[in-house]
């Protein structure tokens, strides 16, 4: 199935005549969810460049996709500067990303801090976890995914490791404690997969390597 997903994925990119910014797998996850799961509604924590965003716009045409991000006013809190910091030129990006998404009818574009969604109280079929990566946001973030997704519903999560890498703040393991923690109490099924497939990837260590966390709520 997985090979299907990625044929599916490369024709995408040829149809939307684009260049594919990222090769995290995170693309082929979400067409390979749509092959076996009806997928009606999506929510995104993290819009960033709206690249990925407008990927699932277009993959899950007839469906609708919420993208939560940070308000412009907060990029210059203290709150996100560490953030802010390792992303060059994220405010540019928001700014690129708004024109790029008002194109887009089946999106809706929220700028508020990723917290708030404990007032959210509509339910999607799969979300996007890749907003702050650190705790307890990221903590905050993963449960808000699960209230918000019924039973078989998919909560995909960006940047695990296994061990934590000094220096940078995706190279931190708090997110893998957190969905690690989760699947320990039956409340989801917990896989990990590689966030990339080259070949530089494959050969470093899997405590040093990026993972992506694939969860299906089961109660």
């Amino acid at each position: 199935m997985f090979d299907s997903a990625i044929s599916e994925t490369t024709s995408l990119f040829r149809t939307l005549q684009v260049q594919r910014f990222d090769d995290s797998m995170h693309y082929e996850i979400f067409v390979a969810i749509g092959q076996i799961h009806e997928v009606r509604s999506i929510l995104e924590i993290g819009t960033s460049s709206g690249h990925f965003t407008t990927f699932l716009a277009n993959l899950f045409s007839a469906s609708e996709i919420h993208t939560w991000d940070l308000p412009s006013e907060s990029f210059s809190t203290t709150a996100v500067d560490s953030y802010l910091a390792i992303r060059d030129g994220y405010g540019d990006q928001t700014i690129q990303s708004q024109a790029r998404l008002d194109k887009l009818p089946n999106v809706v574009q929220v700028r508020r801090d990723s917290t708030q969604l404990i007032y959210e109280s509509r339910l999607f079929d799969a979300i996007w976890v890749d907003g702050d990566h650190t705790f307890p946001v990221v903590a905050f973030d993963v449960m808000n995914a699960l209230r918000l997704v019924p039973p078989g519903g998919w909560i995909c999560v960006d940047d695990i490791r296994l061990s934590d890498r000094k220096g940078s703040l995706l190279g931190l393991q708090e997110t893998y404690k957190t969905v690690k923690h989760l699947a320990s109490t039956g409340l989801v099924s917990l896989s990990l997969v590689r966030k990339r497939i080259n070949v530089s990837s494959m050969l470093t260590k899997p405590k040093d390597a990026k993972y992506i966390a694939i969860m299906r709520r089961l109660i």
